[in-house]
């Protein structure tokens, strides 16, 4: 369920750090769309919809002998509309009106969910930073992908203007503790 006692259950599945599987598939070309301009009236908030993605797509593995959580990209980039929905609960949040918790989980599987749905649209072979070239800012990390209570966010603006550097994180007094919770997508993260 997305709430216990009116506190928002965060759905990062303990903290995952997220491995590309690429198995063999051609990079897409396609244009990425921001799920919140799919049109229509955003539902509302159910972090459980991105527990079932988790739930069905990650699981306790080991890459190159690192025990670690693995995301199944190629199984989630069959039907990624679970993650695109959950993505559309966001479109119109108000983190602001939130209890910092509640604020900071939201936040984290914001940032989580960009960044599955990102590895998971343009199918990078080995790392995320392949896809720089892709966007005008030339890095992923400036780049807005998603909107979040109704402004476009990068994942440079959910980590650094929300999460950390003085932000929610900090309000609950875990501003190091905190990078663990957000994944780049990377064997190496969190880093």
């Amino acid at each position: 369920s997305s709430s216990s006692g009116g506190s928002m259950v965060l759905h990062s599945t303990a903290l995952l750090a997220i491995v590309s599987c690429s198995l063999g598939l051609e990079q897409s070309t396609a244009a990425w769309t921001d799920p919140c301009s799919e049109g229509g009236t955003a539902p509302a908030l159910d972090h459980s919809v991105f527990g079932e993605v988790l739930r069905a797509h990650v699981r306790h593995g080991s890459v190159t002998g690192i025990t670690t959580t693995v995301a199944n990209y190629g199984a989630l980039r069959q039907d990624p509309s679970r993650l695109r929905a959950y993505m559309r609960q966001l479109c119109t949040v108000d983190v602001a009106t939130l209890a910092p918790r509640d604020a900071l989980a939201v936040l984290i599987n914001a940032y989580n969910a960009m960044l599955l749905a990102i590895v998971v649209h343009y199918n990078p072979a080995k790392s995320v930073l392949e896809l720089n070239s892709r966007v005008p800012e030339g890095t992923i990390w400036k780049h807005k992908f998603m909107t979040l209570g109704n402004v476009r966010v990068s994942p440079d603006d959910v980590e650094h203007g929300f999460i950390r550097d003085g932000g929610y994180a900090a309000r609950v007094g875990m501003p190091g503790e905190i990078h663990v919770a957000v994944n780049y997508a990377s064997l190496s993260c969190p880093g």
